[in-house]
């Protein structure tokens, strides 16, 4: 499977969207009115490279819906394994180690990073994956938009964050990757880092056409490369994917839970 796929059922009103996430409708339409009262910014985190990463930390009755979201919305996604980082997923668990381990053997690897991923998800973008990717109706994917977003974009560090920011991409990842696939190349994202890796050795024109294949597609919703994070590393040296060495295996048994604990 290349493609996210929504295998539940279809939420065609506001007392079924009620119904499936076992509340009252009164509970609902409250948490409606207020949801943009309901987010808390925690302390900005100050990462290695300088820039600043902003959580917030929903109220409790507005998190109590968004895990509700997870429980009985987002668990009926099927997530391709090329999707790894913040799935649940008890048969393909999806964490660092798992993501760096789909590189291992690898001849080449390219990594790249989306600059401000979660800030850049727009308001809009969410919109159309509630209407178009689990094809709700308008009025239900207005109102799971105010349940998940905040000031006109997607919040980081909010229970379903994770999920959403694996879908933002769902109209030409999948085409990416199969071209890619196409010519020996493996691709992975976790969040918003994507990582390119082949047993097969590319010549430096494969190599930028590969980068600029990524860098398109970005583009056309709206997100930037990160170009301090790009980096380019053959077999002839150590080579990484989230940290870890993958040029015999994985070697270091390190899981990363960053995304998971917001689950």
């Amino acid at each position: 499977m290349n493609r996210p796929c929504f295998k539940g059922k279809p939420i065609a009103s506001s007392p079924a969207l009620a119904r499936a996430l076992r509340i009252p409708e009164r509970q609902l339409s409250w948490m409606l009115d207020r949801s943009e009262q309901l987010y808390r910014p925690l302390k900005p985190k100050i990462k290695p490279d300088g820039s600043i990463r902003q959580l917030y930390n929903p109220a409790r009755p507005l998190k109590d819906i968004q895990r509700r979201i997870n429980r009985f919305i987002f668990s009926r996604v099927d997530f391709p394994l090329y999707l790894q980082g913040g799935i649940r997923d008890k048969k393909n668990p999806r964490h660092c180690l798992a993501n760096a381990g789909l590189h291992s053997g690898a001849t080449i690897v390219i990594n790249e990073d989306i600059s401000g991923f979660f800030p850049s998800i727009t308001k809009s973008q969410i919109h159309d994956i509630w209407q178009h990717f689990f094809c709700f109706p308008p009025e239900i994917a207005d109102s799971l938009t105010k349940l998940t977003t905040y000031d006109g974009q997607l919040p980081q560090g909010a229970p379903r964050s994770s999920y959403l920011a694996n879908l933002v991409l769902w109209k030409q990842e999948t085409v990416v990757v199969e071209s890619l696939s196409a010519s020996g190349v493996r691709y992975s994202r976790y969040v918003d880092d994507i990582t390119l890796s082949s047993t097969h050795f590319q010549n430096v024109g494969r190599q930028k056409s590969m980068v600029r294949t990524i860098q398109s597609m970005c583009d056309k919703n709206g997100y930037l490369i990160k170009e301090s994070k790009h980096r380019i590393e053959s077999s002839g040296k150590a080579m990484h994917v989230n940290n870890l060495l993958v040029n015999k295996g994985v070697t270091l048994a390190l899981f990363c839970n960053r995304w998971e604990r917001n689950l």
